[in-house]
């Protein structure tokens, strides 16, 4: 005997609550249950009745999720994650109808969703694009390595090659006292001022300042517009500046052992800082200067100051080693204007030796700052007086001076008093002036009167004939 249950899971009577309805109908899936217990096995089709019933009450009590595929007939099933249908294959292919624009077949013959597709879509393009850009990364982390390399060994075959050729030039450059370069090397040196300049290993200088018997420096220093040593003589338009620069060649190759500064307006700069300090109010003054010849002027005296040395004006030409007529303890050595000059008195500063970091020298740049600021008047060309105002100030005309001063004589050319001199004078005065050193003895140095410097070598402007106007010019 089947009892009565009723498997209804609903109660319609108004005010119901919630948790009624859950209680009621958990109520009914265990009386479902329990009726389902008595039923025989004869009664088959009414047990099943009271099974899909009682799925029915549970599937609403607590829904299963629906799984996203879709068998391969086309009808939906829900499935869960573990269920065997997930896990069938099918060899066979798939007919048309069970394409849709649902899903597309994976792997296992199942159709995937066609949202879980495109993200998957999504995911392997950015896979890609980051193993792109490691790629890349490997690249370019690739390149630095390799070029600095090369860099490296470039500048390593540079260093070598310009030792080689230093010591090369080294090697077969000879000179003997006031003659200049021997004969034989006269062709090699011509060879060399075609070419780029000298560059002196660091290690050699240091050798040469060790071995050099002087109290000054062996430090040639030159200041001009334009770098007559860097710049190729076919860029050179200007006839004079071609002549300066064989001038300028000529007194390097002169002193072969001497470091070479050839000093632009950045370089003054940076020697008018080191002589007065950074704060000073020369670079200012320095760098507002219109007149050239006065800012070679201060740098000049700032260079001399920083390293010491010999300066040259680039168009003063020396007939010999200077180091073969300066006495070894000398500190201070220049030439004093010809009678004739309108700045008698003064010194003719287009050549001075000098030790690093004089007082001369010091105040030398002083004067002109104190010029800049209107402390000082003067008229004319600065260097000439202040020079001269800065060596009376430290050793004033009435006192006696040290053996490590030496002064020359700027005097005109006479074939009487220089019967040895000879050169292809110019019919301007300025181009007919000479340096003499008298004859001095100090110490175990002992010098003969001779003439170091013409005032001014051919080809400069001072050596022409005469001016644009077609007059000799009287002063300088």
């Amino acid at each position: 005997m089947v009892p009565n249950v009723s498997l209804s899971s609903t109660d319609n009577s108004n005010g119901s609550s919630s948790g009624g309805v859950k209680r009621r109908s958990h109520a009914a899936v265990q009386a479902a249950e329990a009726a389902a217990s008595f039923i025989t096995s004869s009664d088959r089709p009414f047990r099943n009745r009271v099974k899909d019933k009682y799925a029915s009450i549970r599937s609403r009590i607590n829904p299963e999720p629906t799984s996203n595929y879709i068998n391969h007939n086309g009808n939906k099933e829900k499935l869960s994650p573990d269920s065997s249908a997930l896990r069938r294959t099918h060899s066979a292919p798939m007919n048309s109808s069970s394409s849709s624009s649902n899903g597309i077949r994976n792997n296992n013959g199942m159709i995937r969703s066609a949202s879980s597709n495109f993200l998957l879509r999504m995911q392997a393009q950015r896979e890609r694009i980051l193993q792109r850009q490691r790629q890349l990364e490997r690249q370019f982390i690739y390149k630095v390595i390799t070029w600095s390399i090369i860099l490296i060994i470039g500048i390593y075959l540079c260093d070598e090659f310009d030792n080689y050729n230093t010591q090369s030039v080294d090697n077969e450059l000879t000179t003997t006292k006031g003659k200049g370069i021997r004969g034989k090397h006269k062709g090699h040196v011509k060879k060399l001022k075609k070419k780029k300049p000298i560059q002196i290993d660091d290690d050699e200088v240091a050798t040469w300042f060790n071995n050099h018997q002087h109290s000054i420096p062996p430090t040639i220093i030159f200041t001009y517009h334009t770098n007559l040593l860097t710049t190729p003589v076919e860029e050179l338009v200007d006839e004079e500046d071609v002549a300066l620069s064989q001038n300028v060649k000529n007194i390097i190759s002169l002193h072969p052992e001497s470091k070479v500064r050839f000093l632009n307006d950045a370089d003054c700069i940076n020697s008018i800082q080191y002589a007065l300090g950074k704060d000073t109010n020369l670079t200012t003054y320095f760098t507002n200067e219109s007149q050239g010849m006065y800012k070679a002027d201060i740098c000049r005296g700032a260079a001399l100051y920083e390293t010491g040395g010999l300066y040259f004006d680039i168009d003063i030409e020396p007939r010999m080693a200077l180091w073969d007529v300066i006495a070894p303890r000398t500190e201070f050595v220049t030439t004093f204007v010809h009678k004739d000059s309108n700045h008698l008195g003064g010194f003719f500063q287009a050549f001075i030796g000098v030790t690093p970091r004089h007082e001369i020298m010091k105040r030398y740049l002083e004067l002109f700052v104190k010029y800049y600021e209107g402390e000082v008047q003067v008229k004319g060309p600065l260097g000439v007086y202040f020079l001269r105002m800065a060596y009376d100030e430290l050793y004033p005309v009435n006192e006696a001076k040290p053996d490590t001063i030496d002064l020359w004589q700027e005097i005109r050319y006479s074939p009487e008093l220089f019967p040895d001199v000879k050169r292809k004078w110019g019919k301007r005065r300025a181009c007919q002036m000479l340096v003499v050193a008298k004859a001095m003895e100090v110490g175990t140095f002992k010098r003969e009167q001779m003439v170091p410097l013409f005032s001014h070598a051919n080809g400069s402007r001072m050596c022409k004939d005469t001016n644009k106007n077609g007059k000799e010019k009287t002063n300088r």
